[in-house]
């Protein structure tokens, strides 16, 4: 049987990280979870020992003290998958906006031979709940962007949501990432589409963030808009 972790890093996600822990330990296919926290101080790290102490190895954490920020986080993540001879890893956010629910079906299409499966918002069958126009043209855009830009075989490029194979972590591994917020989902696509590996999506529903506000703003989206062509230097 396959080993398959779910990475989940997280920042003052104390309401929302109990729901979602229950949630993927409830799934019908063995699953573990290890956490990246950067020292959230809201209660996280309870929440934490105590899902350690019902659920034992399968609950895994780690709180980081100084170092901070989302793609180390995730990086932080991949390795101990890979140092602990995990098969797949999975990465999500802590928000409630990615539904355990479609783990099995994203866990099923890697097994069946791709190396990043993106739960994705822009095939037949994904969609968006709760956001208005402008935020999904601005989306939209960004994405068809990124992917004619790199060439990418993937609609939903900037999905968070997603499973690697044991081999593609072995390659993203091999880098230092230049990024550090949500464009490392373009920058490990596109390491990985340069690298030979096989990409696909299948279809989710991206929810309404069940709390706090999204970091997005214009500083980010011009960011956005220019470091995309530099990941072909």
């Amino acid at each position: 049987m396959p080993r398959r972790l779910v990475v989940i890093p997280t920042y003052r996600e104390a309401d929302s990280l109990p729901t979602l822990l229950e949630a993927i330990l409830s799934q019908p296919i063995e699953l573990d979870i290890y956490v990246v926290d950067d020292d959230s101080r809201d209660g996280t790290e309870a929440i934490l020992r105590s899902f350690r102490e019902e659920y034992g190895d399968r609950v895994g954490y780690v709180i980081r003290r100084g170092e901070r920020g989302f793609a180390s986080a995730l990086y932080t993540g991949y390795r101990y998958g890979y140092d602990t001879g995990y098969d797949y890893v999975a990465q999500m956010d802590a928000d409630l906006q990615h539904d355990p629910q479609y783990l099995p079906r994203l866990f099923g299409k890697a097994e069946e031979g791709l190396d990043l499966v993106v739960a994705s918002r822009y095939v037949e069958g994904g969609g968006i709940e709760g956001w208005p126009i402008t935020r999904r043209i601005i989306s939209w855009g960004a994405n068809t962007y990124a992917r004619i830009v790199l060439g990418l075989p993937i609609r939903d490029v900037t999905s968070g949501y997603r499973v690697f194979s044991r081999e593609a972590i072995s390659t993203l591994l091999k880098y230092r990432p230049r990024s550090r917020g949500f464009m490392i989902q373009v920058e490990t696509a596109y390491i990985l589409h340069r690298a030979g590996h096989r990409l696909g999506e299948v279809p989710f529903i991206f929810r309404s963030r069940y709390a706090g506000r999204s970091k997005l703003g214009i500083g980010m989206i011009l960011e956005f808009f220019i470091n995309v062509p530099r990941l072909r230097i």
